[in-house]
């Protein structure tokens, strides 16, 4: 197996994908999980992450997209939550999405029983930040075991 210990000198996802083009070119091994480890935190570092809240908010966002990669089959960005965050903060982007209700990205997590990727998460992690009543539309959502059909009205 090649030494993917220095997969941090990849500094773009263009070259760490061409080194894996390479391996497997060659037919050489590499560490599968190590390269998609090291992609995601090229993916977040894309993202120019200034907080800490900001760094865990953008790795549910990859995660939530891989989620919607599997089910579509091919890779898909969380367009809705990035034109969202550009409109205005990831703060303030995510005290709106407790406020809203049940989406369709927490329907699909909940259903793939996957809510351990989801915006709440972050939420619970940093709720020192948050106002009370999103922190706890938030814990309240990842108590719930029963997924949610995604046909259904959550009101």
């Amino acid at each position: 197996m090649s030494d993917t210990s220095d997969l941090k000198r990849f500094r773009t996802l263009r070259a760490l994908s061409a080194y894996v083009a390479n391996q497997k070119r060659f037919g050489k091994k590499y560490d599968v999980d190590a390269v998609k480890a090291h992609a995601k935190f090229l993916r977040v570092e894309s993202e120019n992450p200034s907080s800490p809240l900001e760094e865990a908010f953008w790795n549910r966002v990859v995660d939530y997209e891989d989620v919607l990669e599997e089910k579509a089959g091919r890779p898909v960005k969380a367009q809705y939550t990035r034109r969202a965050v550009k409109a205005s903060s990831v703060h303030d982007f995510l005290t709106t999405l407790m406020r809203k209700g049940h989406t369709q990205g927490w329907k699909l997590l909940q259903g793939t029983d996957r809510t351990d990727v989801s915006y709440e998460t972050v939420i619970d992690e940093f709720s020192d930040l948050f106002d009370a009543d999103v922190v706890k539309e938030a814990r309240e959502r990842l108590k719930r075991k029963k997924p949610v059909d995604p046909n259904s009205d959550p009101h």
